[in-house]
């Protein structure tokens, strides 16, 4: 397959990739990585400290392991929002490296190309930090299977892609606590009997554990139920603290039991309003709830919350649940407050 054409056969698919944002173009960039390496080891971001990915020894060229740092910021986003995320991640990594490789490599995926000042300012931090670095952008990443068999694969993910059965927890914390709003909004909705509607919610509980490291949760079986040994409410919030600062704010509509997303910077357009400047949980209008994703704790609480109400009445509100959770957190910051 010469190189012309494989130009024209991935324009489509380049232009989806290049499009792409947040954890999609993660999804689309880490199956291409897996096509390009066969070393290549992705990882889930909320598990490995900002990890994002790992290419084993005989696959660098210098011997050297290459870190994967990938990067799908919102389009419109300023170089001066993408650069603070970038630096964040590198800390991560130096943390994360640190005693585990003498030397490394960071590879930067990003869904846009850094050029003139951008490549300046990011080569005088590297360099500053000692930091060893390459990066990919869509182009690239296609480049990297110009002539192989391996680019139809890719061409054909990127056409046809569809998360259904993707694992719950394979998404970033951030993303897991929206689907997981949807699936309570769903069952609520559903004819399905009770039992069904209880194991339900205790399968997304047991999901939203293994974001927890393995040492912390503990957990014990009697005769009827499996107990949850979990850390204190404090610490509980810090170990499922949401990756590398993506903040989300979901928007519970009452009436119609839809769950919208928001990223920081479209909240932020939207409403005028500094997301940390905003409570965990907040009424915006009649009807309307908004839940911002900072950690897992408040989805834990919502969780327990319906799955109380649905053992004791037969039912479960969402927005009863929501209510109790915003009283509860309001409960918290006046006591501290005093």
């Amino acid at each position: 397959m010469g190189k012309g054409f494989d130009k024209l056969k991935t324009f489509g698919s380049l232009k989806e990739l290049e499009s792409a944002t947040g954890e999609r173009f993660e999804m689309y960039a880490q199956v291409m990585l897996s096509l390009i390496h066969s070393n290549y080891i992705g990882t889930r971001i909320h598990k490995d400290d900002g990890i994002d990915g790992i290419l084993l020894l005989r696959e660098c060229g210098s011997g050297d392991p290459r870190i994967y740092s990938i990067y799908g910021p919102e389009k419109g986003t300023g170089w001066n929002s993408k650069f603070p995320k970038i630096k964040y991640d590198i800390a991560r990594i130096k943390e994360f490296t640190e005693g585990k490789f003498k030397d490394y490599t960071i590879c930067f995926v990003f869904n846009f190309k850094p050029a003139g000042e951008e490549l300046i300012e990011l080569n005088n931090y590297c360099n500053s930090e000692g930091v060893k670095y390459v990066f990919l952008y869509p182009d690239k990443l296609f480049n990297e299977l110009e002539g192989s068999t391996k680019l139809i694969n890719a061409i054909a993910f990127l056409d046809g892609i569809d998360d259904e059965g993707r694992e719950l927890t394979d998404w970033n914390n951030h993303i897991f606590a929206g689907k997981v709003l949807e699936i309570l909004c769903q069952i609520n909705e559903s004819d399905d009997d009770i039992v069904d509607k209880l194991q339900t919610i205790l399968i997304l509980k047991y999901k939203l554990l293994s974001y927890l490291p393995s040492k912390v949760v503990k957990l014990t079986t009697d005769f009827k139920n499996t107990v949850f040994v979990l850390p204190k409410k404090k610490l509980f919030k810090e170990m499922t603290t949401v990756n590398q600062g993506c903040r989300t704010v979901y928007i519970y509509d009452k009436k119609k039991r839809k769950i919208n997303q928001f990223s920081e910077e479209s909240y932020k357009n939207i409403s005028g309003k500094k997301l940390e400047l905003t409570p965990t949980l907040f009424k915006l209008e009649q009807g309307l709830f908004a839940i911002k994703i900072e950690d897992l704790y408040v989805i834990f609480f919502l969780l327990n919350q319906c799955y109380a109400q649905l053992e004791n009445k037969g039912k479960f509100s969402l927005s009863k649940a929501l209510w109790f959770a915003e009283y509860f957190e309001n409960a918290e910051l006046i006591r501290k407050a005093k």
